[in-house]
């Protein structure tokens, strides 16, 4: 089987998997406060209706279509994140305004910001790659850009997409050659920021204690973590059954988005979890198998960039809901409930299949030339 083949039947299974849970975590909720058992998964299914459109018109459009595109996308992005500063167009949940609604319907400006960010950094790292000091003034530009970004976020505040951005552009980074020394100095850049952003927000603060020890501090920020905790051991190896989930039941906040993975393993147990992280290994491994195959840089670089943001959001869900990292507000992959996210990150899966079909196309077209010379 073709790697783009595989690639979408995984996406699409963890999709699926993500539907039935988000009714099973969402059903009482949906129906006590919205009058609907079905207004989650509605809008999940509808999201994935969007995506698999979106897949098929990045097919026809093609990759480099995309590239020509991308600073029309880019100004999109800061135009959207910069609606969510208005008031009446930013909508607040949580403590935080990260969603924009207009004429009825809601989006999340970050998702899209993603998809901009990737391609942006993939253009300009594969015209500086490799990365030699003189060709260093190259990521001025796209450094500006990434410091934007940023910055609208923690007006948000989303810590949690800034982080995963912050790390996915450090890895590219990396791969790209950036020098040792540099990376020292981002290093002690964003330890001193990030200690700065939370000691300015009391509530983050209150975040790293919970999670340093979430028994003692369950009265003030540790609550979540031991719901999730305790979601897991009735879970058991084997789970307590789809749809049977106690912790659902208004003892664990956000269990049909943040920390959806916490209803997979009580209801589906250790088997299930195991099985989920190793779908997004496999999801890795395929954009990673599919990265190596790109003949021009930016290409291989955009195919990196989608399978790392995929690959960190996933480990940084996952290590949230287990209690590895601080609990920060970050999404699973096309599992969690979230119409903007599951269209993006689908989207990004379209990326890669286009990437992969005109790599082939590539190959047999320098393959038939080559034979024809010969003959």
């Amino acid at each position: 089987m073709q790697n783009r083949n595989l690639l979408l039947i995984v996406c699409l299974f963890l999709c699926a998997i993500g539907g039935l849970l988000i009714f099973s975590a969402s059903g009482v909720d949906g129906h006590l406060k919205y009058g609907s058992s079905f207004l989650f998964v509605k809008k999940q299914w509808l999201g994935i209706a969007l995506g698999v459109v979106s897949i098929g018109v990045i097919q026809i459009a093609g990759v480099d279509r995309l590239f020509s595109l991308r600073w029309l996308i880019l100004f999109g992005a800061f135009i959207a994140m910069s609606l969510v500063m208005i008031p009446g167009v930013g909508h607040a949940a949580g403590g935080a305004t990260r969603w924009v609604r207009l004429f009825g319907f809601g989006f999340q400006p970050s998702e899209l910001t993603k998809i901009a960010f990737i391609l942006i950094s993939a253009e300009a790292l594969g015209k500086a790659f490799p990365l030699t000091k003189e060709r260093l003034p190259r990521l001025i530009p796209i450094s500006v850009i990434f410091l934007c970004f940023v910055f609208l976020m923690m007006l948000q505040p989303d810590f949690g997409t800034t982080a995963l951005l912050t790390a996915v552009f450090i890895l590219l980074l990396w791969v790209a050659g950036l020098a040792t020394k540099y990376f020292a100095i981002l290093g002690v850049t964003i330890v001193a920021l990030a200690g700065l952003a939370i000691w300015q927000a009391p509530y983050r603060m209150r975040r790293v204690l919970s999670f340093l020890d979430p028994w003692e501090n369950v009265r003030d920020g540790g609550y979540q973590l031991v719901q999730s905790f305790l979601a897991f051991r009735n879970g058991g190896v084997l789970g307590v059954g789809l749809g049977e989930s106690k912790q659902k039941l208004f003892f664990l906040p956000k269990s049909h988005t943040d920390f959806i993975f916490s209803i997979v393993g009580e209801e589906l147990g250790l088997t299930g979890s195991l099985f989920v992280a190793t779908c997004f290994a496999i999801v890795t491994y395929l954009g990673l198998q599919i990265a190596f195959k790109q003949r021009i840089k930016r290409r291989f670089f955009l195919a990196l960039g989608i399978s790392l943001l995929i690959s960190l959001q996933a480990i940084f869900n996952l290590s949230v809901t287990l209690g590895l990292v601080p609990t920060k507000g970050i999404s699973l992959p096309f599992v969690s409930a979230g119409t903007s996210s599951l269209l993006v990150f689908l989207s990004l899966i379209g990326i890669l299949i286009c990437l992969d079909r005109e790599a082939e196309i590539d190959q047999s077209s320098i393959k038939n030339s080559s034979l024809s010379r010969g003959s």
